[in-house]
């Protein structure tokens, strides 16, 4: 009896499709791009002339409203994407809220921030959420020193609402 050349080599179809199906896991499995979203109509191609908000992955919020006014959309930072905001300088208020856990049958509450917030052109900044002082941080990138800080406003059950903002 003949052994064909492949089997001998051990590349058998049945080998070669398991192979191709852990290569097309862990490619899948692959961080996905970093998004910015431009708030205000921030000017993206001219980083010099605005403010960009980075979340922190360790003690994520919600950017959930800008000036007075709901995001149309909400970005949820994940280890598979990060997002990053870019805005025009000047003062604004941000409208902020904690990241829900994943167990939804268990009762959650949100914790609602406000902060006021003077923007500078060119800088780079955090957000970052300090539960245990109950309050919002906007940090610089560099050096990590405090720029602003949200009070919690509201701290509502999540099945009965959403934030409530001044």
């Amino acid at each position: 009896m003949k052994i064909p050349a492949a089997s001998r080599a051990g590349h058998t179809p049945g080998r070669q499709l398991f192979f191709a199906l852990v290569a097309a896991v862990l490619v899948s499995c692959a961080p996905l791009s970093h998004r910015v979203v431009p708030l205000q109509g921030a000017d993206t191609a001219n980083p010099a002339g605005i403010a960009i908000i980075s979340v922190d992955p360790d003690y994520p919020l919600l950017l959930e409203g800008l000036d007075g006014k709901r995001l149309a959309k909400l970005n949820f930072q994940s280890p598979l994407r990060s997002y990053s905001y870019t805005a025009p300088p000047g003062a604004h208020v941000l409208w902020l809220s904690s990241v829900p856990y994943g167990a939804p049958l268990l009762p959650q509450r949100l914790r609602c921030y406000e902060m006021h917030v003077r923007l500078e052109p060119g800088t780079h900044y955090v957000l970052r959420e300090a539960p245990a002082r109950k309050m919002a941080l906007l940090l610089r990138r560099r050096g990590r020193d405090s720029v602003a800080y949200g009070r919690r406003v509201d701290n509502p059950l999540i099945f009965h609402r959403n934030c409530r903002w001044p």
